[in-house]
């Protein structure tokens, strides 16, 4: 039987927010706001102090996400939990090179006590910078969770691929105790899999934003990375129809 998708409406907007309800596949729905809190002092204690008093209006729990320009003193905060990250502690950098550059972490993902309960195994990542100046942040609410293996369904990365056809020959060839066509399916998955280059290239990027240097072969790493990312796709396209 399919698992059934989560599901995410959109119900509020404005100019800075974002909200949403988020339907869960155990059922449970729970608020989500993806914000932009101004610069301005005056704005910005409306905007945190009208996201506060939504906290009275929801049941499963609230997550708040985004841009929050700067860095959120406890009373801001308010009732809400800070999630934390792994990662670079950097969120956004300014992009320039020696002494003129900045970097300082202005996005974050905050919820409700009740929120945390509920999603426990939650987790934050900062993911690497890699054309924008602001890093993506990407929450799991499920991280940790054991996945069940699926049947082998045929890749399309694999098609077209430089020494893909060798591979399959080399594999073939050999004479062990496993299955030759295991073989074939171990060795292209090592070299065809888009997840490991998306992460060795998204270090190497990283690597780029900590030293500073946004020009030294920066260009050819997003090329290389666009072309992972596709290949990526093409992989979550196939598995989510078997």
């Amino acid at each position: 039987m399919r698992k059934q998708a989560n599901l995410v409406n959109v119900v509020g907007e404005s100019e800075w927010f974002v909200q949403v309800e988020i339907n869960e596949n155990g059922g449970l729905t729970w608020s989500g706001f993806f914000v932009y809190i101004s610069c301005d002092d005056r704005v910005r204690e409306q905007q945190l102090q009208g996201l506060l008093g939504l906290l009275q209006n929801v049941r499963a729990g609230m997550c708040i996400m985004g841009d929050f320009n700067d860095i959120l003193e406890s009373g801001e905060k308010g009732a809400l939990l800070d999630l934390g990250y792994s990662g670079s502690p950097l969120t956004w950098g300014n992009r320039r090179a020696a002494s003129a550059c900045i970097k300082i972490r202005l996005d974050r993902v905050l919820c409700t006590a009740s929120w945390c309960l509920n999603f426990h195994n939650a987790s934050v990542s900062h993911l690497p910078l890699v054309r924008a100046d602001h890093c993506t942040v990407l929450l799991d609410t499920e991280a940790g969770k054991v996945r069940a293996k699926r049947r082998f369904v045929f890749d399309k990365r694999w098609v077209g691929k430089d020494g893909c056809e060798g591979v399959i020959r080399e594999a073939w060839s050999k004479q062990v105790g496993l299955s030759r066509w295991f073989q074939i399916c171990e060795k292209i998955k090592n070299n065809l899999n888009s997840r490991v280059r998306i992460d060795d290239l998204q270090a190497k990027l990283q690597a780029c934003y900590v030293d500073d240097d946004f020009e030294r072969g920066v260009l050819q790493i997003q090329k290389e990375l666009s072309v992972a990312w596709a290949d990526e796709e093409v992989y979550w396209q196939t598995k989510t129809r078997n």
